[in-house]
């Protein structure tokens, strides 16, 4: 979800591999793990004004940390324009990584996700989604 364009198109590709089966009680379980590939490329990106929002990013980054602490929450700390913004042509945003899960009755998935961009501009660092039952 961190690219930004008015059309994007996705890929992924995993392989699910079941490791474990065994009961507790009368309920069926499983530990799998999944090795995976995603790609995406923007397909029509959105027009702004670069000049504005680089003259400006210190500016906006400082107004949206300031209304973050006086609401009583945690201090957002934004990125350096350069960072998100690295002036060469975009191009095919990938990454990978491993999913580990643990699944009751083939219906209940408990699934924990890491993965890490090939580009520091996508993400530097490592990626962790925990959420319930597989992404696609």
């Amino acid at each position: 979800d961190r690219m930004v364009a008015d059309a994007v198109s996705y890929a992924n590709i995993e392989l699910r591999w079941k490791i474990v089966n065994f009961n507790i009680g009368k309920q069926a379980f499983y530990v799998g793990v999944n090795p995976f590939f995603d790609a995406g490329y923007t397909l029509n990106k959105v027009k702004f004004d670069e000049t504005e929002l680089k003259n400006n990013w210190d500016i906006m980054t400082t107004t949206a940390t300031l209304k973050s602490i006086m609401a009583g929450d945690r201090p957002i700390v934004y990125p350096n324009y350069e960072d998100c913004f690295a002036g060469t042509n975009d191009g095919l945003h990938m990454a990978a990584g491993l999913g580990l899960k643990i699944a009751m009755n083939e219906n209940f998935v408990l699934s924990a996700d890491f993965g890490k961009a090939f580009k520091k501009e996508d993400n530097n660092g490592l990626g962790v989604y925990v959420m319930i039952n597989y992404l696609f």
